[in-house]
């Protein structure tokens, strides 16, 4: 995928972990994408009122409300979601909230890139710009 077509997707990073947050968002710049970050729930609801991403890599647990949490103030939702979490068993629970991937920390690059791909080529095929 050309530079151009990444930038097209809208990506936010939501996690506490402020160096997992500069790694993730570090790969995924260097691949051509339009990356805003977000270190808690309440700054994360900001950025999407704000900007209207079309993918949010979102962690489970945070101080004061968990990204499942966090979810239920979205009926309806526009965007994507990827949790990226230390634990594997809220994923069924992550499914139920309509959940893209899953994504267990430490992250994988590989993974990570892959999967903003994948959605990647959905938001085209669903703009009619495949």
């Amino acid at each position: 995928m050309s530079q151009n077509t990444n930038s097209s997707a809208r990506l936010l990073l939501v996690d506490d972990d402020r160096l997992l947050l500069e790694s993730m968002g570090s790969w995924l710049k260097t691949k051509g994408y339009e990356v805003s970050e977000a270190s808690s729930a309440a700054e994360a609801y900001q950025v999407i009122k704000e900007c209207a991403p079309d993918l949010v890599f979102l962690d489970i647990q945070m101080p004061n409300e968990t990204g499942l949490e966090f979810l239920d103030r979205f009926e309806g939702r526009k965007f994507f979601v990827v949790f990226c979490t230390t634990y594997h068993e809220y994923a069924v629970e992550a499914l139920r909230k309509r959940a893209f991937d899953y994504l267990l920390k430490p992250v994988d690059e590989r993974d990570l890139v892959a999967c903003a791909k994948r959605i990647t080529e959905k938001l085209l095929i669903a703009r009619g710009e495949n």
